[in-house]
């Protein structure tokens, strides 16, 4: 607590700071009880915030202070075109999967005191700030590796990447499907900073997870790091559009073509059943096309494909 404005709690989820409703100025403090450190430890946690060029300043001050003292070290500064997170937006968080994850190994002077962290989170009138999985904890036998992505993403494989870490003899990797939490077992071995998934199933989400084995044992694993592999050609699907909110979007695997002024979108006006359809609009000189997913079997003739239309003129 404390600053010229409060943080509060977003989606029952998140430590949340309203930058976009607090004038360039303002800012908040949040502030931890004191933390008892008796062993080297470090301090981990996540955010998603989204630069704006328009509003620059944004910051967050990670700051910490052993009791006693009246001085505040200052463990981490965010600010700037770094200050963003992949899928972030103005009022909302990006989604939990691209959080950025910090991890902090704590000063060795903190080991046998109590530590008080606050963050101060200065408003430059941009993006709102979201906060979470705050975690003070004995550091691992071995280093994490960190910026960890996917990369070469397919209908059934991706690559997964990860830094060097110091010290590292070898890395496990796990691979598991979203949300699925921690691997309870051994991950498969390799001396590389990444591995080449395989034999993955289209248009799912999967999450990998790296440790580190060094000289003094095996570290915690790190991630998730997040993905979702590519659209496959199907043999049949149904699409209703009800599990869509509304607005200028097609379905997953869907595409779409606009020409000129036309329009596409899916909308709540007059469906032909339950709450969702897709309306087109398009004038003379412009045109609106929506490609439907690859079929597999096209010249089978065992499908067939029906789907109900109206005009409103013309």
């Amino acid at each position: 607590t404390g600053g010229t404005q409060n943080v509060a709690q977003a989606n029952n989820d998140y430590l949340f700071a309203n930058f976009w409703g607090w004038t360039s100025g303002n800012f908040a403090l949040a502030t931890t009880e004191p933390i008892s450190i008796s062993a080297p430890a470090r301090l981990k946690f996540s955010w998603s915030h989204l630069y704006s060029t328009t509003y620059p300043n944004d910051q967050l001050i990670l700051q910490a202070q052993v009791v006693g003292s009246t001085s505040w070290d200052t463990l981490l500064n965010l600010i700037g075109p770094t200050f963003t997170t992949p899928g972030g937006a103005n009022t909302a968080p990006a989604p939990a999967a691209n959080f950025i994850q910090q991890t902090l190994l704590l000063p060795t002077s903190y080991v046998g005191q109590e530590v008080i962290f606050r963050y101060r989170l200065n408003s430059g009138f941009g993006p709102n700030i979201y906060i979470d999985n705050f975690i003070v904890e004995e550091q691992p036998p071995c280093p994490d590796p960190t910026a960890g992505s996917a990369v070469n993403i397919g209908v059934n494989d991706a690559t997964g990447t990860w830094s060097p870490v110091p010290g590292a003899n070898s890395y496990e990797v796990a691979i598991l499907p979203a949300g699925s939490g921690l691997p309870t077992g051994s991950g498969i071995t390799t001396t590389d900073t990444f591995y080449a998934f395989s034999g993955l199933q289209p248009q799912s989400s999967y999450s990998y997870f790296v440790r580190v084995s060094c000289a003094a044992g095996v570290g915690t694993w790190y991630g998730p790091i997040t993905f979702r592999t590519l659209c496959g050609s199907v043999n049949a699907f149904f699409e209703d559009f009800e599990s869509y909110s509304t607005g200028s979007i097609v379905p997953e695997c869907w595409s779409r073509l606009i020409v000129g002024s036309a329009t596409q979108t899916i909308s709540s006006t007059t469906p032909a059943s339950g709450i969702r359809n897709m309306y087109q609009f398009s004038a003379a000189g412009t045109a609106s096309y929506v490609i439907l997913p690859e079929m597999q079997n096209v010249s089978a003739g065992t499908h067939r494909l029906t789907f109900k239309a109206r005009v409103t003129s013309g």
